[in-house]
């Protein structure tokens, strides 16, 4: 009997660019996604929208994936909308500064500079800001909302609390476009 190897199936999917539904644990509905990277702790993917468009990149722990769907009619029908591949090339530009597909990794490549990034925590909660600072346990965060261009508090999260992390989410795009505009 051959033996079955967890990492290798995704890796195929990853070489494939193949859609994948991915359900996350507590989360209420699944990610349609193309995953970027995989290894034994973090998964990595650009998430896919109902109307076949690109809607961020997230990581999240290993752990936290309850399950990945590969082959599905909605997938199928879903990947018919997809033209070219866009959809990859950009989560390809919006992680080329990260070094290492991990939440350090992401933190480091996102501290102190202009992008916002979204931080889901493990009461699911999601805050929205520009990493300012971290360290070993914390990240420092300047906190804004989708409704006001003001920063509305400095935050420092206790990394353990942090379960995904997401870049170029269509709300935070709508976040850097009026923080752009005032030149914030």
């Amino acid at each position: 009997m051959q033996q079955f190897d967890y990492q290798a199936e995704l890796k195929k999917i990853i070489d494939g660019k193949q859609l994948v539904e991915v359900y996350l644990h507590d989360a209420p509905t699944y990610k349609v996604a193309y995953i970027l990277s995989a290894n034994n702790e973090y998964l990595t993917f650009a998430e896919v929208s109902s109307s076949a468009t690109f809607s961020g990149v997230i990581i999240c722990h290993l752990s936290d994936v309850d399950s990945v769907r590969a082959e599905t009619p909605y997938l199928g029908e879903l990947a018919k909308q997809i033209k070219d591949n866009f959809i990859y090339e950009q989560a390809l530009r919006d992680t080329e500064g990260v070094k290492e597909f991990t939440f350090k990794g992401f933190v480091l490549a996102f501290e102190n500079t202009n992008n916002i990034v979204e931080l889901t925590l493990g009461n699911d909660d999601t805050v929205a800001g520009r990493i300012v600072a971290q360290d070993d346990k914390v990240i420092a965060l300047d906190e804004y909302t989708a409704e006001n261009d003001r920063r509305l508090a400095r935050t420092y999260f206790n990394k353990d609390v942090v379960v995904r992390l997401a870049i170029d989410v269509p709300w935070l795009r709508t976040i850097s476009r009026s923080l752009a505009d005032k030149n914030l």
